[in-house]
């Protein structure tokens, strides 16, 4: 199984030496999360520029949240004249926690305005966000699926999914998908349960149910790290396989910057054991 890793700019760290450490686990090209503002954008523009100038095979994150088209097309213009030509491109959040999104006065209006952007400038790769149990804004699922055939449309190669729990969870998205005239690639995102809690409460506000199985899985394990990170490992690497007989050929990890979590999933999906074969 192939697979892409997702990283965000360490403030305290060597960007190069995580990406590297990825590369060699298995990684086909590390993706570089966008900040939401600030300071942090900047770093992630820089650290997105400094890997793809080291050769390092990236995917640059672009939002078209709280920045003019101006400022977006200056940052896709440095990258492209860099070499960057995979993209994942989004709307990005609201203005606070569970504020609505307001586009910028003099910015693109959405994500679909920015997709068609960077499919003019001739990107190899255009990747979008696609939500199993549905966007927390979206009127319905059967308009979420709307919208994602609108990216499509717009020159969206691949859709990369919100994390989830359940193979089936995934499997059923990727059957409406599939009726709904949707050609993409559906990537399954993978989250790694590092830390029970935050991740728990990513899933609450994102609309992901926990099934029972997997707050038991780590119940009880706060105060016991070592036992916490192998569960975790063989959580994700589980759901992985399961996805794998599923005919799934790349997954997406979101590392969250756990690098040595996510070292290990990689090494235990990118060599599974052979399965035998019956005489």
């Amino acid at each position: 199984m192939k697979l892409s890793i997702e990283i965000f700019p360490p403030k305290n760290g060597d960007t190069r030496e995580i990406a590297t450490s990825f590369l060699r686990a298995g990684a086909s090209h590390i993706s570089v999360t966008y900040g939401a503002g600030g300071s942090d954008q900047l770093l992630s523009k820089q650290e997105s520029l400094s890997l793809a100038i080291l050769g390092v095979p990236v995917t640059a994150h672009i939002t078209v949240a709280g920045q003019t088209r101006q400022e977006v097309d200056e940052i896709l213009s440095v990258w492209h004249r860099a070499g960057i030509r995979r993209f994942v491109a989004l709307r990005g959040d609201g203005d606070g926690p569970g504020q609505p999104f307001t586009p910028h006065p003099d910015g693109y209006p959405s994500s679909i305005e920015l997709i068609e952007r960077i499919a003019q400038m001739g990107a190899l790769q255009i990747s979008v966000a696609a939500y199993p149990n549905g966007h927390p804004d979206s009127r319905s699922p059967d308009a979420d699926l709307d919208f994602l055939k609108r990216k499509e449309d717009a020159g969206a190669t691949e859709a990369i999914t919100q994390f989830f729990f359940s193979a089936d969870t995934y499997l059923r998205f990727r059957d409406r998908c599939a009726a709904a005239g949707i050609g993409l690639d559906i990537i399954p995102g993978i989250m790694p349960v590092f830390d029970f809690g935050k991740v728990a409460s990513f899933a609450r506000k994102c609309g992901e149910p926990i099934p029972s199985w997997v707050a038991d899985r780590f119940d009880g394990l706060e105060e016991k790290p070592e036992m916490h990170y192998q569960v975790a490992a063989a959580t994700a690497a589980s759901l992985c396989e399961r996805l794998a007989s599923e005919s799934v050929s790349r997954v997406h990890l979101y590392s969250c910057n756990r690098v040595d979590l996510t070292l290990a999933i990689a090494r235990l999906i990118t060599h599974p054991e052979p399965i035998s074969k019956a005489a």
